[in-house]
């Protein structure tokens, strides 16, 4: 029978080696929680990256848009414009819908008083921009006046992004005349 003291003499690098790996091991599990840990905030750092810094695309928004009717005739209508952040209305397009037929309309410049030009479809009305707080800003409270209208008609009435996403839009009806 061998003597074991003979065998780690005769080994003992054998013995030196297993000692190593041992206490590599135990490294290696101190350092799997590190990269685990490493790689959870690169993934964080990415996600708060695309989620916040990263540039929004073009003509998007963020803020909160509407179009009301609040008073009608038989051939006008007055609607009220709110924009969550005041914006300038060149932004903006209004879309006046009667049956299958459609007129765009687009605000030449941020003037008060200003009528809004036919940029497509068919011409459905005259519609003049009113700035109430006369800044040159479309923001709470602005109006547009829709007039020239067929009476006893049902319209829609659409307030457009420029890149021609709808923000908001209301019907209405003109009283028979």
């Amino acid at each position: 029978m061998r003597d074991s003291k003979s065998a780690r003499t005769r080994y003992p690098l054998r013995e030196e080696s297993d000692k190593v790996g041992t206490e590599r091991r135990k490294d290696e599990k101190k350092l799997l929680p590190t990269i685990l840990g490493v790689i959870i905030m690169l993934v964080l750092l990415i996600v708060i990256l695309y989620a916040v810094v990263l540039p929004k695309e073009e003509g998007t928004i963020d803020f909160s848009a509407t179009i009301d009717v609040h008073a009608t005739t038989d051939t006008t209508t007055s609607a009220e414009i709110s924009i969550g952040h005041p914006t300038d209305p060149v932004n903006f397009m209004i879309m006046l819908q009667c049956d299958s037929a459609s007129g765009v309309y687009v605000f030449p410049s941020n003037e008060d008083g200003v009528e809004l030009t036919l940029d497509s479809g068919y011409d459905l009305g005259t519609i003049v921009y009113l700035d109430r707080a006369d800044n040159g800003l479309v923001d709470s409270k602005d109006r547009v006046l829709v007039s020239d209208l067929n009476p006893g008609t049902e319209y829609r009435i659409r307030l457009l992004w420029k890149d021609g996403y709808e923000l908001d839009s209301d019907r209405f009806s003109t009283r028979a005349g």
